[in-house]
C-alpha cells in the first residue's frame, strides 16, 4: 500500500526489498534512490523491538551514503516512542518514524514528490588499471 500511495503521487522509480551493493546482510523495505540523497522507508506493522532494527539498517547505509534520509513507518501510536528516541539522540540512523495513516506521512510523501528519483547506477567495484601474472 506504501508502494502504490508514493507512486500514486508520481514517486517513482521505488527499488523494494532492495540490496544495496556496498551494504552486505540487509533487505531495505523500499528505496527512493537518489545517488547522493536516497530515501529509505522501513514498514513494520508493529514496533516492539523492531524499531533497533530500522535504527542498524539506517546507521549501515548512512555509512555508506552520508545523507541518506531513513524513515520508519508503523500503523501504530507506538511511533511516538520512537520519535522521542530519535529527537532525544538515542536512536542515530532513523530520520523520523511516524504512523503511514496520519498527516505526516502526506507531509513526507508532499517532500518527496520535489525531488527527482532515478535509476540505481551499475558499480563498478574497482576502478583502476589492473595487472596480471596469469
Amino acid at each position: 500500500l506504501i508502494c502504490d500511495a508514493l507512486l500514486r503521487d508520481g514517486i517513482s522509480p521505488i527499488y523494494f526489498q532492495a540490496k544495496f551493493a556496498f551494504i552486505s546482510n540487509i533487505d531495505f523495505d523500499l528505496i527512493c534512490y537518489d545517488e547522493k540523497l536516497p530515501v529509505s522507508l522501513s514498514i513494520k506493522t508493529s514496533l516492539r523491538e523492531w524499531y533497533k532494527q530500522a535504527d542498524l539498517e539506517a546507521m549501515a547505509l548512512r555509512q555508506v551514503y552520508r545523507n541518506a534520509e531513513c524513515y520508519l513507518l508503523v500503523l501504530t501510536d507506538e511511533h511516538m516512542g520512537v520519535r522521542s528516541k530519535i529527537q532525544d539522540g538515542e536512536l542515530f540512523g532513523l530520520t523520523d518514524c511516524m504512523r503511514a495513516d496520519l498527516l505526516h506521512f502526506d507531509d513526507l510523501v508532499n517532500s518527496l514528490k520535489q525531488r527527482q528519483f532515478s535509476r540505481a547506477e551499475p558499480i563498478t567495484p574497482i576502478q583502476e588499471n589492473s595487472a596480471s601474472g596469469m
